[in-house]
């Protein structure tokens, strides 16, 4: 819940809910509303994310102090992943407040004196429209222990209830209420009764409700009665030493994969601010729970400050290095990973090949083609180089020449090795990005021996070229 003129962290849990992996998933918060500032501007990077899998990403939201009560507020959520993957969802921020019922109290009836510990408003008369609101008048109590309170009414025969909002959520529950329709049988006598704070409340400032009602239940705390009076006070609850608990999930990534720095806070005074350090590879240092995205394993130490004692934790990272990136070259129709023979997996333009994960590929289909290597650690290579292969169906290339291309990849020169299985012309082009940028034409002489081609590609700018190679038969 964001109160007007807060600053909170708000924290959004992301879901994959699709069947694909999303890769390099980032998440950012947005607002146009008048009322509500993001002060978090960096997107949140939340690495790559498998399917069903979920990450918190956090963001630190103001809420002005003019914003009106019962007022709901949107704030934009946008995702995006790598492909052109994006998504956008709003979202509503309800200010809620408290109810402020009515009464008639002008005959006397209501409260016209209350009193505990050092709160003393014993001649208070009728409040207007009956509703009095005293929250400038408050005392300090003590979890665990009993207080007397005080009534006095101007008319007999009011029956009075009191509630403290414990948990601030700006509703008076059952659970809440100390006094349940105590008689005040007598005009201008004060009445006396006890109420036993519960020892599991957190410390911090809460609002105190009192209603009396002219012979009638008064136990809602929100509705409108015909003779009686509601006031509103306020109590402080001392906090206990603060205490903090620190961690990171996951505790272990991979080299530029992020992890989710949390921290808790309990006790102090309740309004805590965070500084992390270092603020390398993180979304926000000064938020509650960034996301980190260091280079190299890092302890990162968390300071929460609650505006009179602070208090620091330490949160280890430890990042894994990425395998070597591999490299791919091509024989014929097969494909073969300069990297080890476990943990390859081979790609086309749809994603991951099901069941390819060999040192090497035959390929069946016209596609580009590239590997990844998982480690040990569970870590993911960078891509290797692509390769266009084309699958030839009609008259068979292969069953006209065998070829080798190297090396792969290449500087200023490409080595061509063809064995002609008959007399034929071969043309072959270089070309980029479908644009032909290299053509040579050659006339075989024998038709058992390799012939070695050389190809220079030093005026070639950086890139993914693609051979393609042409049987002329006559």
């Amino acid at each position: 819940m964001l109160d007007p003129g807060e600053t909170a962290d708000m924290v959004i849990t992301i879901i994959n809910s699709g069947h694909a992996e999303a890769y390099s998933v980032k998440a950012s918060l947005t607002s146009a509303d008048q009322y509500i500032t993001v002060n978090t501007t960096t997107p949140q990077s939340l690495g790559n994310m498998t399917p069903e899998q979920s990450i918190p990403a956090t963001f630190s939201v103001f809420a002005s102090p003019d914003t009106p009560a019962g007022y709901t507020g949107q704030i934009t959520l946008n995702i995006t992943a790598q492909h052109g993957v994006s998504t956008t969802q709003t979202i509503n921020l309800n200010f809620t407040d408290y109810c402020y019922p009515t009464a008639n109290c002008s005959f006397g009836d209501g409260i016209t004196g209350f009193g505990l510990a050092s709160i003393n408003n014993m001649n208070n008369g009728c409040s207007n429209n009956g509703y009095g609101n005293f929250t400038d008048m408050s005392t300090e109590l003590e979890p665990g222990q009993t207080y007397q309170v005080s009534f006095k009414t101007g008319y007999s025969n009011q029956k009075v209830c009191l509630w403290i909002d414990f948990n601030s959520n700006k509703e008076f529950e059952q659970s809440e209420r100390l006094v349940t329709d105590f008689s005040l049988s007598n005009s201008n006598q004060v009445y006396t009764t006890t109420i036993t704070i519960p020892e599991s409340i957190t410390g911090g400032i809460k609002r105190l409700r009192i209603r009396a009602r002219w012979m009638d239940s008064a136990q809602d705390p929100c509705a409108n009665f015909t003779y009686g009076e509601t006031e509103d006070y306020t109590v402080i609850f001392p906090a206990g030493q603060m205490s903090i608990n620190a961690w990171c999930t996951p505790d272990e990534i991979c080299l530029y994969d992020s992890t989710q720095l949390m921290v808790t806070a309990t006790g102090g005074t309740g309004n805590y601010s965070y500084l992390w350090t270092p603020a390398a590879g993180l979304s926000d240092p000064t938020i509650q729970n960034p996301t980190a995205s260091p280079s190299e394993t890092t302890t990162y130490t968390v300071e929460v400050n609650d505006g009179s004692s602070s208090i620091n934790a330490d949160v280890l990272v430890i990042v894994n290095p990425l395998p070597p990136t591999p490299t791919i070259a091509l024989t014929g129709n097969t494909l073969t990973s300069s990297s080890p023979p476990t943990g390859n997996q081979w790609y086309c333009s749809q994603g991951a090949i099901e069941g390819a994960t060999g040192q090497s590929y035959t390929c069946t289909w016209e596609d580009v083609y590239f590997v990844k290597v998982t480690n040990e650690n569970g870590c993911v290579s960078m891509q290797s180089n692509s390769i266009h292969v084309v699958i030839y169906s009609i008259d068979d290339f292969e069953h006209e020449t065998d070829f080798n291309i190297y090396p792969n990849p290449f500087n200023d020169e490409v080595l061509l090795t063809l064995k002609f299985k008959r007399q034929s012309t071969i043309c072959f082009g270089i070309n980029n990005l479908g644009q032909e940028v290299l053509k040579t034409k050659i006339n075989s002489k024998s038709t058992s021996s390799d012939e070695i081609i050389k190809i220079s590609t030093a005026e070639l700018d950086n890139g993914v070229y693609f051979f393609k190679i042409y049987s002329e038969i006559e």
